[in-house]
């Protein structure tokens, strides 16, 4: 009897679990249960939403495709031409065609048919419909187990399996659970202690609270979210430098840490910049966008980098807040789900109009950045900025009537282009007095520029010409300097040094600066304290000087004693730098000297150069770009009228800098706040955030096949159209689609965000492709539930902590996850809740808990990414020369301690003790780590320096306590596992630290060797042979399966 009871139910869950010889009834079949995921794996490819690939002009995938295709005939499977052709064994008539070498089961063609006789009723993808909230399945038999109303629906879910839920586990073992999901840490020993002992009602409701209130409940959900954030400290591409964007990763700290509405979350993540008077901290929250990789690699094509960086911000925000997978649809229309090509370039271009520029100069501060100064600064530089917008708008006031009067009265052929207050130096290298034709009087090898714009001047070198000098007095580091020249670059592509003023003292220190360039065409500007210290800006190749030709160049340093205080303009534009990395100078005057024009210029030319002691605005900049255009003007002295609108600028902006002395009065506070503005900048933290373009509406071009050189249409920003439109009357922005997401009738948000704190709590979502809840994707074990929890989700505010408790006080949560033989073959992954939640722990966790129980566990939370211990030269074996990320040096001291989340992340080398545990590498967004079992993982458990030291800890501790063998072993048993040894599990332990405490004696110098592991101290007051003795034992310990799973 009980043989055939075992065979009855095996047959009934392999008929569950395969869909194998089932009986099928017409009242039982669900379109979207049944129907739709058949169709959608043989029918959609040929026939579904992609007109590119569908065969024969059919869709099945919608129901006028369906119903009005003349292939169904509703009520009468033998006339339907879909059940005939899925049901043929003819080779001609059969579909899917034989080539496709899959087909329909007998099963799923009887499905197929009993819904044709049923009357083919159809529906839609139930994910895009908004959901309902459904009545709770309460039920009397229940009503004593359940806990939450999440246990009814888990209850009738078993009850249609015949299954009963597992008994409560012990209560040591739900604290270590709940601990371990809420904090990603074993709960402390006080707390569990404090939890035991409290045998009122509501003790574990209190523990759950005092769980969830704690900076460590923030942090764990901020590990999930990074992961979803593709959240990195390097920029990913070529050099893949360092990236300023920690702020970021610690303003979702504080967001979990406040409870922050989810609708809030978003809203400031995605459109933060674009609120009414953004904060600070909103515009710090839109580095959600900004954790794109990005590049600056040599030849990158700006479009490619543009569109790379707006497809990426789609697939992440399709796919963390909307769980599709839209990027099938960058080249064409989605082949299973409703979401057409353009749908996917209108979603596009919301995030098509921003400022970032393609290339990131592999600079930590690519802009734009969010600046936040120290303390020490903070006052000065918002009044600063305030300053600025002031003399800023002053600055553009042109008083339209002076103007045209002073070009109407004055001769402006004998006036500088801009103000010569601050000048210190001018020389236009026109052909000494006295000489003709090539200009004998110049030295050997040097002779007149011809064809130069301004006429008569400068200087062209020969191959082996040494250069000119003139007097220059010195400088100093701590003032603003602004040097103005005309190059024209060499038809050779050589390195060169085109200005130099440069001084070595006795104690070999250089000090001073020089402008150079490379043979790519690139410009450099260098300048050293007494030190030798240098600070650099640098123009890369990508935006490099036009070969042989004549340009104008503007090199500034506002005094700010930083490399960020450096810029260039070339022929009136500011070009991009490239300053990997922040130095910092100190203020130095700098001996006056010669200036070495020209020291290695070979078949260069250059002239009117100047150096000014003073910061140059970019008007003037661009007046001394345009000074032959100006002084042609003023030598033809057309009538006001008769010029041109940019002329009439170019004039306005001459007025301002040589006659309008309210207007040099302005420059001039404008110079000293960039001075100060610069200093300040360099000294604090930046990080990357999402900018608006203000010169236009944002709009994306439909590409053929996802080229970015292959534009079509243009459209738009706008939602798929199977969703809810965006609310009327407002701006198509990024605010407006971030307002789309949490808005009521979305379908999407609220489902998919339970679905991944489910998934954060009981290992699997309710729908386990949480990154697809289209039609390929799986369908919920538990639609009802799903729904119920999105419902209340947003009725409660969009409060995760309100969902996260519903949870883990649920009676499923807090079952045993023990599985009887029944439940291993009728819910085999747990997909019923049969049981309580048992999974391996994530790479994060596993490091933590080690760290925790071993007493090294370092809490402090925020601040910049740490650097523990790793494997020697992992990074420079995949690092380009010349990258800040290309050395590994571990930190020293507590960062070597700190949690996980805070390990410094390199993208193309993440964290190799992360990756072995399926960390992702961040390059793109993750919703869904993969769960892996390999003997590396077990090697990295063992060996690791970290996990050693860890075990050393967890010894040292034990060893400490003294007393005999067998309490040490309690201790550490409890101390790692947070429940109570059995009899079993000491003897084990015991008799370990014997083995290894021969072994030890035998050998002293192994055990010296192996307490050597770690940067943590030796303890000179304990035995080295019992604490290497009991460091093996807790390497045993922390190997355990129930040390490396929640269960």
């Amino acid at each position: 009897m009980m043989n055939r009871r075992r065979t009855i139910v095996v047959l009934s869950v392999l008929a569950w679990c395969t869909g194998v010889a089932r009986e099928v009834s017409a009242d039982d079949i669900d379109f979207n249960r049944d129907v739709r995921p058949i169709l959608s794996e043989f029918c959609f490819a040929c026939h579904g939403p992609d007109k590119q690939a569908r065969k024969g002009d059919l869709r099945l995938d919608t129901e006028a495709g369906l119903t009005r295709s003349g292939i169904l005939v509703a009520g009468q499977p033998a006339k339907s031409k879909l059940v005939q052709r899925i049901q043929s064994d003819d080779p001609e008539q059969r579909m899917p065609p034989p080539e496709h070498k899959k087909r329909p089961n007998a099963d799923q063609r009887q499905i197929l048919a009993e819904w044709v006789r049923a009357g083919a009723r159809w529906e839609r993808h139930w994910a895009f419909v908004t959901p309902e909230r459904p009545p709770v399945p309460v039920n009397a038999g229940h009503a004593a187990w359940a806990r939450t109303p999440i246990d009814f629906f888990v209850a009738r879910g078993l009850g249609h399996r015949g299954l009963q839920p597992n008994p409560p586990a012990r209560r040591s073992t739900l604290a270590r659970r709940v601990a371990l999901h809420l904090t990603g840490l074993p709960p402390r020993p006080g707390m569990l202690a404090a939890f035991l002992a409290d045998k009122r009602p509501g003790a574990y409701q209190r523990l759950v609270d005092r769980l969830l209130a704690s900076p460590a409940a923030a942090e764990h959900r901020t590990r999930f979210w990074l992961d979803a954030a593709r959240y990195g400290d390097t920029h990913g591409m070529h050099l893949d430098n360092y990236r300023e964007i920690w702020p970021y990763r610690d303003w979702v700290i504080r967001a979990f840490a406040a409870n922050m509405p989810f609708d809030r979350f978003v809203i400031e993540q995605i459109a933060g910049d674009l609120l009414p008077r953004a904060t600070l901290d909103q515009r710090v929250a839109t580095g959600f966008g900004r954790c794109n990789v990005s590049t600056a690699e040599g030849g990158l094509i700006p479009e490619e980098m543009n569109v790379r960086y707006m497809v990426d911000r789609v697939e992440t925000v399709s796919t963390v807040f909307m769980g599709l997978t839209a990027r099938c649809a960058g080249c064409h229309d989605h082949k299973y789900d409703p979401l057409k090509q353009r749908d996917f370039y209108r979603l596009a271009a919301f995030f098509n109009n921003t400022t970032q520029p393609p290339n990131d100069g592999n600079q930590k501060d690519a802009p734009p950045v969010a600046v936040l100064p120290s303390a020490e600064h903070e006052a000065e530089w918002m009044a600063l900025q305030g300053l600025r917008r002031r003399l800023l708008a002053e600055k553009r006031r042109r008083p339209p009537a002076e103007v045209r009067e002073w070009w109407k009265s004055t001769d402006g052929r004998s006036l500088e282009v801009v103000s010569s207050t601050g000048q210190i130096f001018s020389d236009s290298l026109r052909r000494p007095a006295g000489s003709k034709g090539g200009g004998a009087a110049w030295p050997e090898g040097v002779r007149s520029a011809q064809a130069h714009p301004g006429g008569d001047r400068g200087v062209r070198f020969g191959d082996g010409a040494g250069g000119l000098t003139r007097p220059l007095q010195g400088l100093d580091t701590g003032r603003a300097i602004s040097i103005s020249f005309w190059l024209r670059t060499p038809e050779k592509v050589v390195s060169t040094t085109i200005l130099e003023h440069r001084h070595t003292g006795k104690d070999k220190k250089t000090s001073g600066w020089r402008i150079t360039s490379s043979p790519r065409g690139s410009l450099s500007f260098e300048l050293s304290d007494a030190r030798g210290a240098s600070v650099k800006g640098l123009i890369p190749g990508d935006q490099a000087l036009a070969p042989a030709a004549w340009q104008h160049v503007c090199v500034r340093y506002s005094g700010g004693r930083s490399n960020s205080s450096i810029s260039m303009l070339v022929d009136g534009q500011v070009r991009r730098l490239r300053n990997s990395n922040e130095q910092l100078i100190d203020a130095t005057g700098l001996p006056d000297g010669p200036l070495v024009i020209g020291g290695s210029l070979p078949t260069g030319g250059i002239s009117d150069i100047r150096v000014w002691s003073r910061w140059l605005s970019n008007d003037e900049a661009r007046l001394l770009a345009s000074e032959f255009r100006l002084r042609n003007l003023a030598a033809d002295r057309p009538v006001w009228d008769a010029l041109r609108e940019d002329d009439r600028d170019l004039v306005a902006d001459w007025y301002g800098s040589v006659a309008d002395k309210s207007q040099q009065l302005v420059s001039a506070a404008l110079g000293r706040t960039e001075t100060r503005r610069d200093f300040i900048y360099a000294r604090s933290i930046t990080t990357l955030v999402m900018q608006e373009r203000p010169d236009r509406t944002p709009r994306a071009w439909v590409l053929e096949r996802g080229e970015y050189d292959q534009r079509r249409e243009q459209v738009k920003p706008g939602v798929p159209e199977m969703f809810p439109g965006l609310e009327a009357g407002v701006p198509a922005n990024r605010l407006a689609l971030a307002r789309w997401l949490v808005d009521r009738r979305h379908p999407l948000t609220a489902r998919v965000t339970v679905n991944r704190l489910w998934q954060s709590v009981f290992g699997v979502g309710l729908v386990k492709t949480t990154e697809d809840f289209g039609v390929m994707g799986e369908r919920p074990t538990h639609r009802g539930l799903l729904d119920w929890l999105a419902v209340e989700f947003i009725e409660s505010g969009w409060d995760v902590r309100h969902v996260l408790k519903l949870m883990v006080n649920s009676a499923a949560y807090r079952q045993d996850s023990r599985i009887p033989l029944v439940k291993r073959m009728a819910d085999p992954a747990n997909r019923l809740m049969s049981r309580g939640p048992r999974h391996r722990l994530d790479a994060e966790v596993l490091r933590d808990q080690a760290l925790a129980v071993g007493g090294l566990l370092q809490r402090r939370v925020g601040g910049p990414g740490v650097r523990p211990y790793q494997p020697k030269g992992v990074w420079k074996d995949v690092a380009f020369a010349g990258s800040n990320t290309r050395e590994y040096t571990a930190d020293s001291g507590a960062a070597l301690y700190r949690r996980t989340l805070y390990t410094f992340w390199k993208r193309t080398s993440p964290p190799p003790a992360m990756a072995t545990f399926d960390a992702p590498t961040r390059e793109q967004c993750t919703v869904r780590r993969e769960r892996t079992n390999t003997p590396l993982q077990a090697l990295v458990l063992m060996n690791d320096p970290q996990y050693v030291e860890a075990a050393r800890g967890l010894a040292q501790q034990a060893v400490r306590l003294g007393g005999t063998d067998t309490k040490r072993a309690r201790w550490m048993f409890r101390r790692a596992l947070s429940r109570r040894a059995s009899d079993a599990d000491v003897e084990q332990l015991v008799a370990a630290s014997k083995v290894f405490r021969g072994q030890f004696n035998a050998d002293p110098k192994a055990a010296e060797k192996l307490l050597g592991v770690g940067a943590s101290p030796k303890p000179k007051d304990l035995d080295a042979i019992e604490c290497a003795s009991w460091t093996m034992v807790a390497n045993l310990l922390m190997n355990r399966d129930d040390f490396l799973n929640v269960e």
